[in-house]
């Protein structure tokens, strides 16, 4: 009889331990199963996440070139209106120029989706820590070409160049029958006067240019380092 219920002991003890165990199994089973669930949930969001981030990268790139081809032609300006000194053009379409040489672009930054993740929390759900780097890098390099390239257009074309055209000061007038004339032909000193302001003006779109495109290669780079990823990725 003792030994019968030993026996039966030992059965029980099997049993009881052979559950426990498949429990645990269970229970790491469905562990490992909600790990692999929440880092698919995190891999998925991470690449919409990315896919929006590429999606404003791609607007930034059009504003880049969008700035760049007005600093591009304000400089092909300046050189026409340059001409006018050597009496190769009329005066009609030096004026044109002359005044179109006072218009200046607003640089406008684009990085709507990363400013949200920022401010969100949501950067974390980047898991690339080179991608996320290099965006901050970006962010910081987009966030200074939009303030030298804005204050430039303040303190350089308007302030400067503008105020130069507004004041009139080749004293330009019009005649009875409508048309601009001079009141009196440049001196020496206004003939130079009118080539440092156009050689200026030349210059200050010539720097906005420069530093909009390093941002656009920048803007390129990060582009393509996005698109490998989410090559990869699927």
């Amino acid at each position: 009889m003792k030994l019968a219920a030993e026996n039966k002991i030992g059965k029980y003890l099997r049993y009881a331990i052979g559950e426990i165990i498949l429990v645990v199994i269970g229970i790491l089973i469905a562990i490992q199963l909600n790990t692999w669930k929440k880092e698919v949930q995190s891999r998925k969001m991470e690449k919409t996440y990315l896919a929006n981030l590429k999606n404003d990268l791609i607007i930034q790139r059009e504003i880049n070139q969008e700035q760049l081809d007005f600093e591009l032609l304000k400089m092909q300006e300046a050189d026409s209106a340059l001409l006018f000194l050597e009496n190769r053009i009329d005066l009609n379409s030096f004026l044109r120029i002359y005044n179109s040489l006072a218009r200046r672009h607003t640089m406008v930054s684009n990085m709507v989706s990363f400013d949200m993740m920022l401010e969100t929390g949501n950067a974390n759900n980047i898991k690339n820590v080179k991608i996320l780097d290099a965006l901050i890098r970006y962010k910081q390099l987009l966030s200074y070409v939009t303030l030298v390239v804005n204050n430039n257009n303040i303190h350089l074309i308007d302030n400067q160049y503008g105020t130069f055209v507004g004041a009139n000061e080749l004293e330009f007038s019009y005649n009875k029958q409508g048309r601009v004339v001079l009141e009196k032909e440049f001196s020496g000193e206004k003939r130079y006067l009118l080539q440092t302001k156009l050689k200026n003006r030349w210059g200050f779109s010539s720097s906005n240019k420069i530093i909009v495109e390093r941002l656009n290669a920048a803007t390129i780079e990060l582009i393509e380092k996005m698109e490998d990823y989410l090559a990869k990725e699927n």
